[in-house]
């Protein structure tokens, strides 16, 4: 299918080739959607709001956590808005993850893997994430025990073959 994006005021709200929204300044706008499907023309709109909120606070779960060493350890971040809203925002493009010790744990920002941490070696590094929105920077932490990769159980399976009997003459 062959579809277009467009917004009514790009002042307010931009949209991608993908028909990605992302807010500009606040106001309403119309985004519309415009195709070709099997050889019917197709028209959709939405109307998008975009408001001024600023971060007020960031937190980070789990508050603490442990992890062996080369095992992972997901991490989210949760901001609270101006207006009183909470998102998740871990994956979000604007924040940016890192290890106070990147000796003992790695911290991905890759897409798809934001906010993963990776026990390296023995430590207790912080996990941070940071970001700025609106001109208003926020951060937070949680710290993170990288212990040893001791096993504490395991399971042994034993398979037994039984060798048929056999006779002797004598």
């Amino acid at each position: 299918p062959d579809i277009g994006w467009s917004s009514s005021d790009t002042a307010v709200v931009r949209v991608d080739e993908q028909g990605l929204a992302t807010g500009v300044g606040p106001g309403t706008a119309t985004l519309t959607s415009t195709g070709i499907v099997n050889g019917e023309s197709h028209i959709a709109t939405a109307r998008v709001e975009v408001i001024d909120a600023y971060v007020t606070e960031l937190q980070l779960t789990p508050v603490t956590a442990r992890v062996p060493v080369g095992l992972n350890q997901p991490f989210v971040a949760i901001a609270t808005f101006s207006d009183g809203q909470s998102r998740d925002v871990t994956k979000a493009a604007g924040l940016q993850w890192r290890s106070s010790d990147e000796g003992s744990a790695l911290v991905s920002n890759e897409a798809g893997n934001k906010g993963l941490a990776t026990g390296v070696a023995v430590g207790e590094p912080n996990i941070e994430a940071s970001g700025t929105l609106n001109g208003v920077s926020f951060q937070a932490s949680a710290p993170l025990t990288v212990t040893d990769a001791d096993a504490t159980a395991a399971t042994v399976v034993v398979c037994a073959r039984r060798e048929p009997e056999r006779q002797v003459e004598a």
